[in-house]
């Protein structure tokens, strides 16, 4: 169903009413923030919806989980150079731990697109070597994450060196007969 521009500019009314209202609890302020992220981006109020993520990226206390977001939207202007700068950004100042793993390997992902390939595969052996020390580095969402990095360096014709930079890595891991079973 199509949303009407009258519903379209409420939206807009509203999430900035409320951007002003949540700021002193931040947790709240993040969570109610990118739901109304994500309305303003369903009714293509996308120049709003890039300044409301640019606040929270600001106002957030995780604003790595919104940096990815406006990455898109700049990507999706044609700006890839900055997408990719956001995307590190998201990679650098996320903690430790699974979110690091994803959001180093989304941006590997673009990287790869954009960059010289003995580039990404550099950036691919850091991100592995700061990973492989979890015990959940070949699980869940990281398992994932992983699996669409190979596919990606698969797809731009560098299957065999990035699976060399993989066993590598894991030939330095505890948890080698892990390693070689994903490679299965």
């Amino acid at each position: 169903k199509k949303v009407s521009e009258h519903y379209k500019n409420e939206i807009v009314d509203q999430t900035l009413k409320m951007e002003e209202k949540l700021r002193g609890n931040k947790y709240l302020y993040q969570s109610v923030m990118s739901t109304a992220y994500w309305l303003n981006t369903k009714a293509d109020k996308n120049k709003e919806a890039a300044s409301l993520l640019k606040k929270i990226v600001k106002n957030a206390p995780h604003p790595y989980y919104f940096m990815n977001g406006v990455s898109k939207i700049l990507e999706q202007s044609g700006d890839k150079i900055r997408a990719l700068d956001w995307r590190k950004r998201a990679y650098e100042e996320a903690p430790d731990g699974a979110t690091k793993i994803q959001w180093g390997l989304n941006y590997l992902k673009k990287d790869l697109e954009l960059n010289e390939k003995g580039k990404s595969l550099s950036l691919f052996k850091n991100i592995l070597m700061k990973s492989v020390k979890r015990d959940d580095f070949l699980f869940g969402r990281n398992k994932r994450s992983l699996e669409k990095a190979l596919r990606a360096f698969s797809d731009n014709g560098l299957k065999k060196e990035s699976l060399l930079v993989f066993n590598d890595v894991c030939l330095l891991n505890k948890y080698k007969s892990r390693c070689a079973t994903f490679m299965e």
